[in-house]
């Protein structure tokens, strides 16, 4: 680009490009490079800009200054913006400013000078841009930070404010993604909370200030003056009224008050969750943060970089601190200029690697005098980080801290149902935060997902339904390819790995090829060049989720292979690039008749792969739901999880509440995976339980772990319901510290989510803890599961399933329900180990929670409380509702200390709970009172 050619894109005025010219015709010689040198680095910026006016002097006019850095601009910040593929149209708007500052000029003394040199390098070095109405620098100083600036000729309206805050965070993800997350500032007049006093209530700028929270305000600072009187210093009576704010703000100077600056931090839309770090008692801990000393990790590891930085936000939040960290060791490519040597530091805060821990491995351990964290690698420092902040929250004393922690589960798995269209398959809180409109959104929220996430110790992210239909088949294709890398780069970022959901059939509906047979060798070769395709496009991913053979979908069975079959052709393929196959064990097509006794959807798991057993290569997973059925409120653990003696294997639960409240209804669910990883299989003689199988404890294998179908989506809180957060956060934890107890977990969520009210605590805890019980009371009785509102799987009702080919039967009649799955009956109880086997079948010694999963019992049977079935099923949908109120009631006693938008979002869902549970009790009660003629014996109302 020549220089005049840019005079014309920036629209300098006439008599500007002229003298510029002029000034080229004579221009004495080049500048000296290491004054340029001194443009390039913030830290020289304005050293570097005094040099050059000393050097060009006489220059009364800025012009020599002006061209000198539009001559930067035209030979390297235009390359640099070429290279990067910024739109010229950014450049533009950019570059722009110069013109702008020649006006604003020339409108107070009727000259053109050129005055700001000092603004310009910002631009010249790609480190402030203009998008829409505002423009955005990248500070990279001793706090990251993203600072808004307000040219004077920006468009206030909220709507043109909301189109550049959108624009500029596609502009951040696409081009800056490793500054996603990093927060966005403004330091301006327009933040001053005395605007409130000088400006109507529909104000733009009042309307504005209100995006940010206001960390602070310097009354003494006079530049104000500059933007809201031009041309104008000094507070008098000659101050211009020309405008409203112009008029009030100069009666509100001239009373004697003072106004000035403020800044503050943009809002977002989304709440922070767990993560809000807000104020907490010191707890003798802000003494270890003087000075932090990181050992032997690169400072320019991004992994290390965002534990750095949650760390400064975290102490910020809750402490008040501003911690700088010391790195002690830098790379070669990092330079020492930048790079704090940390030796002669006595740091009371200690972060060391330790070649005797894993990659995820950490230790915190304190006395009196020094804090030491120690891991294995960056993702070590960063779960260590979050678990001292954890820690920090909850006002724990750190000297006294002495933990160790090695994840029980090496994968630790979110599975999202989200679809390309913003949808969400069973999904409770909103729609997807990573699809919309058939475009992947990578955003400030992507990356506090993948905060959250990580806090809790996840590992893996599945970010697509695994029923892969229309665009999503896609994702694997030069379509979103780059949309993709730039997700998959923002979970690296937090030691996730990245995972799609993959259609079985693609070879078909994306391929052109007329088949998916795993044999074929024309499949095999379409698999091989795509996925050469996909892992060379798509940085961090760990492999794919199928689903195969299930809810019509095609798979290996379609072509009379096995699920071995077409689990490992995939496999083989993608060994190479390091990737995983993780294969559902979802598959019943085998629907049946309902008036069919013999045939038994829960057997379908179970038979459908346990004849495979061993057949599975290294790199596959075969994925298993907890239980045979499908995340009832209560079913047995399916015995596939250890009657798979030679495969990997990974326990599937879901955190969205299906069937348990679809996040209306408070259900706690920690206590059910509690109780599924605690299940013994029998499967061998020590380490025999579910937590062992999906440790790698039971074979010695390290592809396996725990998967949760997740409950989040873009509404404000994430879950829909406040108190559903806790089964997100609780699975994490979980999944990571298989030993930890529901009431550890819940008592670490609230204290994190609420504070440390003892009060709250105490109840919030008497709400969650017992939730699934209650809800499991006023539901379906003992196992017997279902009862729904078809496909919708909210609310009651009793036959919704019974006469459906999906096997989802209660098979009542007068005499009693339950389905027969002993010997006599479907056989399904066999499909486990002994005792496991003999104590299902038998009636006498089934679990009674269990007993209508395993057995037709009639109404009349005594159980162990001494009451009939019959009554058992009245009394516990009365308690049920009697539960919801007394939690209702509880939840009333809080208002004054639960902050006033949490307080209504959940009492509103309480409210809905009350009116579901009343149905469902009455509904229940009614129907199997008319089917088995036996009245309530305390005489309640049933209808």
């Amino acid at each position: 680009m020549t220089n005049e050619t840019l005079y014309q894109i920036l629209e300098l005025p006439a008599q500007v490009q002229e003298k510029l010219v002029s000034y080229a015709g004579t221009k004495p010689a080049e500048l000296p490079e290491q004054m340029l040198d001194k443009l390039r680095a913030r830290s020289t910026w304005d050293e570097g800009i005094k040099e050059l006016q000393a050097f060009l002097e006489p220059d009364p006019d800025g012009m020599k200054i002006l061209w000198e850095l539009l001559n930067y601009v035209c030979t390297e910040s235009y390359e640099a913006y070429v290279a990067r593929g910024i739109p010229m149209e950014i450049f533009t708007a950019t570059m722009k400013f110069c013109t702008r500052f020649l006006w604003e000029h020339y409108q107070i003394h009727q000259t053109f000078c050129y005055v700001c040199a000092w603004w310009f390098p910002r631009q010249m070095m790609l480190q402030e841009f203009r998008i829409g109405a505002l423009e955005y620098e990248f500070v990279d100083g001793v706090h990251r930070e993203i600072a808004i600036h307000i040219p004077s000729d920006a468009d206030m309206r909220p709507a043109c404010i909301d189109a550049s805050l959108s624009e500029f965070e596609a502009f951040r993800a696409k081009y800056f993604p490793d500054w996603l997350g990093v927060r966005l500032v403004c330091d301006s007049w327009m933040l001053v909370p005395a605007l409130e006093q000088l400006v109507g209530e529909d104000s733009n700028v009042l309307a504005f200030q209100r995006r940010f929270e206001i960390e602070s305000t310097d009354t003494e600072a006079t530049w104000f003056m500059g933007w809201i009187f031009p041309g104008y210093d000094t507070v008098d009576e000659n101050l211009p009224e020309r405008t409203t704010l112009q008029r009030n703000l100069k009666k509100y100077l001239l009373a004697g008050h003072t106004f000035g600056i403020a800044k503050g931090t943009l809002k977002k839309t989304w709440s922070a969750a767990w993560l809000n770090y807000s104020p907490r008692q010191d707890a003798g801990n802000k003494r270890f943060f003087t000075h932090i000393r990181v050992m032997d990790f690169a400072k320019k590891d991004i992994m290390v970089q965002n534990a750095a930085a949650e760390l400064r936000m975290g102490l910020r939040g809750m402490l008040g601190l501003q911690p700088e960290l010391h790195f002690d060791r830098v790379s070669e490519e990092e330079g020492s200029e930048n790079a704090a040597k940390a030796a002669e530091y006595e740091a009371a805060f200690l972060i060391q690697k330790d070649a005797a821990y894993g990659a995820e491995d950490y230790s915190l351990e304190g006395s009196d005098t020094q804090l030491t964290l120690k891991a294995g690698g960056a993702k070590g420092v960063l779960s260590g980080v979050f678990h001292l902040l954890r820690l920090v929250a909850m006002e724990k004393p750190l000297s006294q801290v002495k933990v160790s922690v090695r994840p029980d589960c090496p994968m630790r798995m979110m599975n999202h149902w989200d679809n390309m269209d913003g949808s969400i398959e069973r999904g409770y809180s909103g729609n997807s935060f990573f699809f919309e409109n058939n475009e992947v959104i990578v955003n400030a929220r992507t990356v506090d997902y993948a905060r959250l996430a990580a806090s809790i110790g996840i590992n893996g992210v599945v970010i697509n339904n695994v029923n892969v239909k229309q665009a999503a088949s896609y994702l694997i294709t030069d379509r979103y390819f780059e949309q993709v890398a730039r997700m998959a780069e923002v979970f690296a970022g937090y030691g996730i790995r990245f995972f799609l959901s993959l259609n079985y059939a693609a070879s078909i509906e994306i391929g052109g090829l007329d088949s998916a047979d795993p044999l074929d060798e024309r499949v095999q070769n379409w698999w091989k060049e795509k996925m050469a395709e996909v892992f060379a496009r798509i940085p961090n991913l760990g492999g794919f989720l199928v689903k195969a053979d299930s809810e019509g979908r095609p798979g290996p069975f379609t072509y009379n292979r096995t699920q071995a079959d077409g689990a490992n052709m995939l496999a083989d393929i993608v060994k190479p690039y390091g990737g995983i196959i993780i294969w559902r064990c979802f598959v019943y097509n085998c629907t049946q008749d309902w008036r069919d006794y013999k045939t038994d959807r829960a057997r379908a798991g179970y038979d459908s792969f346990i004849g495979m057993d061993g057949e599975y290569h290294d790199n596959v997973i075969l994925q298993i739901k907890n239980g045979p059925m499908d995340f009832q409120i209560r079913e047995p653990v399916s015995p596939l999880l250890g009657g798979l003696k030679k495969t990997n294997q990974m326990l599937e639960v879901q955190v969205a509440q299906e069937y348990t409240g679809h996040q209306i209804d408070v259900c706690y669910l920690m206590p059910m995976f509690r109780e599924i990883l605690d299940f013994r299989t029998y499967c061998a003689p020590e380490h025999d339980c579910v937590k062992d199988i999906i440790s790698g404890r039971t074979l010695g294998n390290t592809n396996t772990g725990i998967a949760a179908v997740i409950n989040t989506g873009n509404d404000p809180n994430w879950t829909g319901n406040e108190l559903a957060a806790a089964n997100f956060y609780g699975f994490g934890r979980l999944a990571c510290e298989t030993g930890l107890s529901p009431e550890e977990i819940a008592a670490e969520w609230i204290s994190l989510t609420f504070g440390n009210d003892p009060e709250v605590l105490e109840k919030l805890l008497s709400i969650l803890l017992p939730s699934r019980e209650t809800y499991e009371k006023y539901t379906s009785p003992l196992g017997i599961g279902w009862m729904v509102t078809p496909h919708v799987h909210y609310g009651c009702s009793v036959d919704g399933y019974e006469y459906s080919r999906w096997g989802t039967y209660h098979r009542a009649d007068h005499l009693g329900l339950g389905v027969d799955r002993s010997h006599k009956g479907t056989g399904y109880a066999g499909q486990y180990y002994e005792p496991n086997a003999s104590m299902y079948d038998s009636m006498d010694t089934c679990p009674e929670e269990l007993l209508l999963f395993f057995h037709h019992v009639p109404y009349i049977r005594k159980l162990k409380s001494g009451k009939t079935l019959i009554q058992h099923i009245y009394d516990t949908h009365f308690e049920g509702v009697c539960e919801v109120e007394a939690m209702i009631s509880t939840w009333e006693s809080l208002k004054d200390k639960i902050a006033p938008d949490i307080y209504a979002n959940v009492s509103q869902r309480f409210a809905r709970q009350l009116v579901n549970a009343k149905e469902w009790r009455d509904q229940v009660n009614s129907y199997f009172y008319r089917k088995s003629g036996i009245p309530d014996e305390k005489g309640r109302p049933i209808y």
